[in-house]
């Protein structure tokens, strides 16, 4: 089976929480309808959709040169995912970036940010996987809708803090898992931070050393800086793609942002994932090193830098 992935996520094992993880990963294969279409080579308004994306779920004992596929989950609401956040090993949140897969209307759902037509899905698994069957035991239900552009997702302060990525119109949402009665899980938006460019896969940071007086936790936006160029560069393999790397922290008032790396794309093209990782501290400023990687590069950028 062919393995294309886009967003993913590691969970510890609850079972096994200091050696292993549970490993979720978009897949997004190609469908065979449109296989079909094309080998017959028929008329290509039939709509076929090209991709019939899934989600993929791994098991991985630390230090073991293995990973065991648990199972695939596939469901229609699934329609185009990008990032994914894991709740358990049975549970997860997946968004759907577009609401179009191609076309006009695609690329006025991209531009216009009142095309709030994007939603966010929560997935529960049975705990018993048919490994043949990846729609058996898939209960699904939107948990965020009306969002424009929903794309990266990630973990937040809490287990319950959720963060939602309108990615064009350049908003991290904070939200909060809620349950109801029924057991229905939906995101509760609460908050919201507004910056200068397009922004993807958010992060949280959690300041290990922390104190009462001292702490530089925050989230981490990776994005372009001049993304007007995407459709002119992405099928040229020499261009560059600037980025710009945001850390916003709320503050009294509003939010706190600065830019943490910034480059025109000779060092590293487009950024979709940034993780900040403390250093210890010292009788100086608080330090930390950035990793920063993109859809487009081909490294990855660490730098060293001063919270």
């Amino acid at each position: 089976m062919p393995f294309i992935t886009h967003g993913i996520d590691v969970i510890a094992d609850p079972v096994r929480p200091l050696d292993a993880v549970y490993i979720f990963a978009v897949n997004h294969l190609p469908d065979p309808g449109y296989l079909q279409v094309m080998a017959q080579k028929e008329n290509f308004a039939s709509h076929q959709p090209k991709a019939r994306s899934q989600v993929e779920v791994f098991h991985h004992v630390l230090g073991s040169p293995s990973i065991r596929h648990v199972r695939s989950v596939r469901h229609p609401v699934i329609r185009t995912p990008n990032d994914i956040l894991a709740v358990s090993p049975t549970s997860f949140l997946v968004t759907n970036d577009h609401h179009y897969r191609e076309g006009l209307m695609r690329r006025i759902e991209s531009t216009y940010f009142g095309a709030a037509w994007t939603d966010t899905v929560h997935v529960s698994l049975a705990p018993e996987p048919s490994p043949e069957d990846p729609t058996v035991g898939v209960n699904i239900s939107v948990a965020l809708s009306s969002v424009h552009y929903n794309n990266g997702i990630g973990h937040g302060r809490s287990r319950n803090e959720v963060l939602v990525v309108s990615t064009v119109s350049s908003r991290l949402h904070l939200g909060r898992i809620v349950e109801d009665d029924s057991n229905h899980t939906s995101i509760q938006l609460e908050d919201v931070a507004q910056v200068d460019s397009i922004i993807d896969n958010p992060s949280f940071f959690e300041d290990p050393f922390a104190t009462a007086t001292r702490d530089y936790s925050g989230y981490v936006l990776p994005g372009l800086s001049h993304a007007i160029g995407l459709a002119t560069t992405i099928r040229d393999p020499e261009a560059t793609n600037g980025v710009a790397v945001w850390f916003v922290r709320p503050a009294e008032g509003g939010w706190e942002k600065r830019i943490l790396f910034e480059d025109d794309g000779s060092r590293i093209r487009s950024a979709s994932g940034a993780v900040l990782v403390a250093l210890p501290p010292d009788e100086g400023p608080r330090r930390a090193r950035l990793f920063i990687t993109g859809f487009f590069s081909a490294n990855v950028v660490m730098v060293e830098l001063t919270l």
